[in-house]
């Protein structure tokens, strides 16, 4: 009789153990379902806010470090005919270079450090909530360049008045992330824009004759 009774009370709790592995497996896999792309979605965010951010500063201070390189004057030589006619636009190849070779420099520097850093997220805010908006434990995500930053120079002319002509040319650097978080795994294009320098120019001026390559 005793030996009936234990035997039942230890199916009891196998059963009770058992009920409680699946509810505990179900619940993880509604977790996963339902966090997992908002998780997803904030660890993009935060990264892609970091990384710009970094940047975006590396190009900010390489400017400033590269005496020449942000004043229009001496970036840009420019020809004209005896009519007074833009003949050529060109840029000093050899300060260009030189920013060139720093900015990626820097950049790379930042991004690493960015990538030692504990990055966490709290897990109710991925609830969308705004009552536990911060709140919770904290969960870690990280991410890592996949590949080096590129830099592009961008330029654009605008109209600044009668017979004149502001040139704004741009620095542009993009690099990928690659976003690992509970759950998902994800890659992201960031991109930061900073003005490099303008100038107004008298006269007209044809885009066929401007280069802004180094």
């Amino acid at each position: 009789m005793a030996r009936g009774w234990h035997s039942r009370r230890r199916r009891r709790r196998a059963l009770l153990i058992t009920a409680v592995l699946i509810l505990c497996v179900a619940l993880f896999f509604m977790a996963e379902r339902r966090l997992a792309p908002a998780m997803q979605t904030a660890a993009l965010q935060q990264s892609h806010t970091l990384a710009m951010a970094a940047m975006s500063e590396a190009i900010r201070d390489q400017i400033a470090l590269n005496p020449g390189v942000g004043d229009y004057q001496q970036l840009m030589y420019v020809e004209r005919d005896d009519n007074g006619r833009i003949t050529l636009m060109v840029m000093d190849t050899q300060l260009m270079n030189r920013l060139i070779s720093s900015v990626v420099l820097d950049s790379e520097q930042r991004m690493l450090q960015l990538t030692k850093q504990r990055l966490t997220l709290p897990l109710l805010s991925l609830t969308g909530s705004q009552i536990f908006a911060g709140m919770g434990p904290e969960v870690r995500f990280s991410f890592r360049m996949s590949s080096a930053p590129e830099l592009l120079l961008k330029d654009e002319f605008t109209d600044a008045g009668v017979n004149q002509t502001r040139h704004r040319i741009y620095v542009e650097l993009t690099t990928r992330l690659r976003v690992i978080a509970p759950f998902s795994r994800a890659e992201e294009t960031v991109t930061a824009t900073v003005l490099l320098a303008e100038g107004i120019i008298v006269g007209y001026t044809p885009d066929t004759y401007v280069n802004i390559g180094p």
